[in-house]
This record gives C-alpha cells, sequence and structure tokens, in this order.
C-alpha cells in the first residue's frame, strides 16, 4: 500500500491521468502516451523523447534498472509475456519461455509418447480409469493447484485457447481428483505443442480506426457435473484488428431470470441460455469501451455483437409480439441494458464463424483449429529470431500443431 501511494500519485504529478477502471492504465492527453503499471513493471508506449523524459524523472527519483527499448529482434518480456517485432509494421504477444516453464514443472519436457504433443487442449471424453473420482494426494494437489495457477496466467495474457479449458479444470480446484489431473496434463501437452502460438497485429490493420470486433456464445446448459448444477456456460470474445483483447469461458452468474436468484441457476429454455450469454458480453463490452475510452483508443458505439442464437437475436432487439420467454422479469436493467440501441447492437452469424464457440465446447480437430486460427498464430519465427528458449516440437510424430 505504502508503495502504491508513492508510485501512482508521482506518476498522475507528471500530468497522466489514472484510469478509473483499470488502474494499472496511465494516459497523457496531450502526449497520447499510455503508460501500464503493474506493481513496479512500467510498460510506456509513447514517442521517443516522451518516453526518455518519462524514464529519467522515474531514475531521478527511484532506483530503476536501464531502460529497455522493443526492437526488431529483441523482445521485450512484460510479466512473463514476450512481446516481439517481427519487423517494423509486425507486432507479436507470445508466451514461450513461460509454457516452457510450466512443460518443465509438469515433468513433459520427454519424448515418451504420453508426453508428446496433443492437437486440442481438453477432451469431453476419455477412457474412464478406476481411479479418476479419487482424491489426489498431498503431493499430487501441489503440482494440481500450482500447475492450474501457471495455466491461469497463460489464460489471462494471450492464451485465449486455453480459457474453457482452464474454466473446466478450474472447476475441480474444492476437491481436486485423478480425473482433474490428467485433464491438466493433457493441458500441458497441447501447449507443448503451441508454446509459440500468440496475438499478432500489424500497421496493415492498425490506423486510426479500431476495428473491433464481439462475439457470444452459450453451450445451453449442457454440463449436467454435479459442480456445474446445469448452469450454461457463456463464452465471449472481443478483438480489436483482429487480435484478441478480451475473452472469457465461465458459468451464467450475472444475468438471472430474476433479481433473487443469485449465483447462478439452469434454465431449461436454450434460448434464455443464449440470452444470459449475450448479458453478460454486454456487461464486458461496456467495461472494455470505458478502458478503451481512458486510453485514448477508439471504441464505436453500438458495439455489434455476433450471435448464432435467433431467440437470443430476437429477445435483443426486442422484435417478438409474442415470447416463451415469460419467466425472465422484463424490467431487470440487465435487459435494459442489453436492448439500449445506442450501446449493443445484436447481429446473427452463423455458428461456424461465431468464434465464441471454442469458449463454450470442447471442440477438436478442424473445428478446433478454425477457430482457433481465427485469432492466435504461430509465432514459432518470430521467437526463434528472437533467441526464446522454446520447445522443438518432433513433427514426424505426427501430433501437436
Amino acid at each position: 500500500m505504502e508503495w502504491e501511494e508513492t508510485i501512482a500519485p508521482f506518476i498522475e504529478g507528471l500530468g497522466f491521468t489514472r484510469a478509473k477502471n483499470d488502474k494499472c492504465i496511465f494516459y497523457h492527453p496531450d502526449t497520447g502516451m499510455i503508460v501500464l503499471l503493474y506493481v513496479d513493471g512500467l510498460y510506456m508506449d509513447g514517442m521517443a523523447k516522451d518516453i526518455e523524459e518519462l524514464h529519467e524523472k522515474l531514475t531521478n527519483r527511484f532506483e530503476c534498472k536501464p531502460i529497455q527499448y522493443l526492437k526488431v529482434g529483441e523482445p521485450l518480456d512484460y510479466l512473463g509475456t514476450e512481446i516481439s517485432k517481427k519487423d517494423e509494421f509486425t507486432l507479436t504477444l507470445t508466451m514461450a519461455a513461460y509454457t516452457k516453464k510450466l512443460v518443465e514443472f509438469m515433468k513433459l519436457e520427454g519424448d515418451h509418447h504420453s508426453m508428446r504433443p496433443v492437437d486440442c487442449p481438453f477432451r469431453n471424453t476419455t477412457e474412464p480409469n478406476d481411479d479418476d473420482d479419487e482424491d489426489l494426494s498431498a503431493e499430487e494437489r501441489k503440482t494440481y493447484m500450482s500447475g492450474l495457477g501457471m495455466l491461469g496466467w497463460l489464460v489471462s495474457c494471450i492464451r485465449a485457447d486455453m480459457a474453457y479449458t482452464y474454466s473446466m479444470i478450474a472447476s475441480g480446484m474444492a476437491r481436486p481428483t485423478k480425473i482433474m489431473l490428467r485433464h491438466l496434463v493433457w493441458a500441458t501437452r497441447y501447449l507443448k505443442g503451441t508454446s509459440t502460438d500468440g496475438g499478432v497485429t500489424s500497421t496493415q490493420t492498425n490506423n486510426e480506426t479500431t476495428m473491433w470486433r464481439h462475439f457470444c456464445d452459450s453451450d445451453q446448459g449442457k454440463d449436467q457435473s454435479p459442480e456445474n448444477k446445469g448452469r450454461a456456460r457463456c463464452g465471449q470474445l472481443s478483438m480489436a484488428n483482429g487480435f484478441p483483447v478480451f475473452f472469457k469461458s465461465k458459468p451464467t452468474s450475472v444475468a438471472m431470470a430474476h433479481s433473487k436468484m443469485v449465483g447462478g441457476h439452469a434454465d431449461v429454455s436454450s434460448g434464455a441460455c443464449e440470452i444470459y450469454g449475450a448479458a453478460q458480453a454486454t456487461f464486458n463490452i461496456l467495461y472494455l469501451s470505458y478502458c478503451a475510452n481512458e486510453m485514448g483508443v477508439e471504441f464505436n458505439m453500438p458495439a455489434i455483437l455476433e450471435m448464432d442464437n435467433k431467440a437470443a437475436e430476437v429477445f435483443a432487439n426486442d422484435t417478438a409480439m409474442n415470447t416463451k420467454l415469460r419467466h425472465i422479469d422484463q424490467r431487470q436493467h440487465w435487459v435494459q441494458a442489453l436492448r439500449d440501441k445506442a450501446l449493443i447492437k445484436a447481429e446473427h452469424v452463423n455458428t461456424e464463424l461465431n468464434l465464441a464457440d471454442i469458449f463454450t465446447k470442447a471442440l477438436q480437430g478442424k473445428a478446433f483449429r478454425s477457430q482457433r486460427d481465427a485469432f492466435l498464430h504461430d509465432c514459432k519465427d518470430i521467437c526463434t529470431q528472437g533467441n526464446i528458449d522454446i520447445i522443438e516440437i518432433d513433427h514426424d510424430h505426427k501430433v501437436g500443431v
């Protein structure tokens, strides 16, 4: 707290405005410079003279490490993420080095068939074992909890393709079992073969007009496990110029049929499940818009929310004269927010083109790859160029990427 009350006021005293919706963001309204602060890690984005001036003032006040500039072939490590420049026009964000740490922690760096990469991060159906429902030993539990924490950091930063997997594995945190640890091992094997996957953006797609796309989906309450109790799993993806900025995979917990129903509940209507998912997406889109505005980034409103369920689209646009969704209290604030045409405009998209599908289902094969490759790309050539220690995959095994 003492550090927070020291560094933040100092940066604000240099003319920066601290964001209220994400306190890690500092924005200078005159220079357009953006500073991201995570504890004592500073990321500065602006003109060279402005960065040098800020760094000089920081070093005069605090004990600082030498500044590192992002250059072609010289990636920067920021909070476990590698920010790289392929050339003067292309920027990438990967986590190859951190992924390698997870693989080593899970003791999967060998070439035994049980350690080789796999082509999907999660399998709904697996060969049953007699001990699947047994509690983990103390040592296994430690491995599970630590490995899950590392997987969670990968998902928090850039690995959107692991969001569904992380959510499913994390559902067993209250009582970790053997099957949950096996799921974690499988997920790590997938990461082993895709360690250099990341987000890519370039000046060809970045210009004065930021192009945002938002997708939402629901599994319509198909997860009937004791932990989930039939609640709908909602997925969302928001991209800026093709780069994944916000993504989520979690059971319904906010937009309920009645204001007194807290904690999430199952619903007999598939349309209602999709509507709850769209409502949660609306809340997150509004949050994104606040953060973007506080960073000086354009965020066009109304935001177009792409969904593949006609009932949810009709509900959001309020175009139905008769409805079977009479159990939803139309007076709730989330209903009004979803239907506010100044904020959100619902549009239909085919299921195979709905990129939020990957956050609600255990996709495999071509279906999984086509979704993943729409927002993540293999950056192996860039990681190699920057001498990032990555895991080499023997593709003769015909597994992995």
